[in-house]
């Protein structure tokens, strides 16, 4: 971990900074990588995530992808490499902890008070990130660029701000290209910076954590390279599942084996917890499986296919989706099909 100090006239705690960079070998190929980083639908990146970081993940959206493919529809401004792609999602992630005021902090510490003040605020929400990545390929690997966006600045797909804080201003980068003795293995870099206080943004501790999880998660791509690709190879049964994840019997599924249904200790919507006790205060979406509060869906008239009338209960994401779909806003995800013939026609009622 590097730790970076900005100078300014400005108050250390608000200029702040903090880098982290971390590297190694994966025995992957470059080719298998990029698919797996390349998910074309938001339940493959939902999958992804979920592998990558485990139960610390909550939920992400998928709101626009641009591949190198549709480069023709863009403005002359824009250009293009064979083979980028160009996404916009939002991520969510459950806190880190709540902050224990009764812990000894080193009285060397600049301005401790402020700086528990700060986090104690902000540590009793869940974090998300609106953010836009661009992948792109090189002669032997790839780069894959990302920078954080003001929730402002997107839509749809994103929790309440008044539940969440924002993970923003965030910037990194990861690059992977093959080892010159080993083609079947590739050296990697991943760095990941905060560049300081933002208005609406979040603290320095809540992304120094967050940068520390994402840089020890990022050694974790070859596990879940593997276990998709054992995943391809085999097709065993559900007593075997049960065999190997005895876990999913008590709700902790992944999406191939769900069967629809998606056992999720947070709304989707909100990110509000359901436990420790799963109460009826939640309800699940008739059209994405999703565990929602009941405060965060609503009844809705949807047709399908313009001719079967249903009444479901829809989440606030899904609709979201439908509304930017219908109104064109939606670009690039011709490869997501969970709304294919799916309109929603008018609310039934809350």
């Amino acid at each position: 971990m590097r730790m970076l100090h900005a100078h300014s006239t400005i108050s250390p705690v608000l200029t702040r900074q903090c880098q982290v960079v971390t590297g190694g070998e994966m025995q992957v190929r470059v080719l298998e990588l990029m698919s797996l980083l390349c998910a074309p639908t938001e339940r493959e990146s939902n999958a992804l995530l979920r592998a990558l970081y485990g139960s610390r993940f909550i939920y992400s959206s998928l709101l626009h992808m641009i591949s190198s493919s549709e480069r023709g529809s863009l403005s002359p401004i824009a250009t293009f490499t064979t083979g980028q792609q160009l996404t916009v999602r939002t991520v969510s992630f459950v806190r880190n902890g709540l902050v224990n005021p009764l812990k000894r902090r080193p009285p060397s510490a600049p301005d401790s008070r402020i700086l528990m003040h700060e986090h104690g605020h902000s540590g009793a929400k869940n974090e998300q990130c609106c953010y836009i990545e661009l992948l792109t390929p090189t002669q032997e690997g790839f780069t894959l660029v990302f920078c954080s966006l003001d929730a402002a600045e997107v839509t749809a797909g994103k929790a309440p701000p008044e539940r969440v804080v924002a993970l923003h201003p965030l910037t990194g980068w990861l690059t992977a290209q093959p080892t010159q003795d080993d083609p079947e293995s590739l050296r990697f870099t991943f760095q990941a910076a905060f560049t300081g206080n933002l208005p609406g943004g979040c603290d320095f501790q809540v992304a120094h954590n967050r940068l520390l999880f994402f840089a020890k998660r990022v050694c974790r791509l070859e596990k879940v390279v593997r276990s998709q690709q054992r995943q391809r190879d085999t097709l065993p049964g559900r007593l075997w599942h049960v065999l190997q994840k005895p876990f999913r019997a008590v709700g902790v599924s992944d999406d191939e084996n769900s069967g629809g249904k998606h056992h999720n200790w947070h709304c989707i919507a909100c990110t509000r917890s359901f436990l420790p006790t799963l109460s009826k205060r939640w309800r699940r979406c008739g059209l994405c499986g999703y565990r929602i509060c009941a405060s965060c869906c609503s009844n809705e008239r949807v047709a399908v296919y313009n001719r079967y009338m249903v009444a479901l209960l829809v989440c606030t994401r899904c609709r979201e989706c439908i509304d930017e779909r219908d109104s064109g806003i939606r670009r690039g995800m011709s490869g997501d099909t969970r709304y294919t013939g799916v309109t929603l026609h008018f609310r039934a009622g809350r």
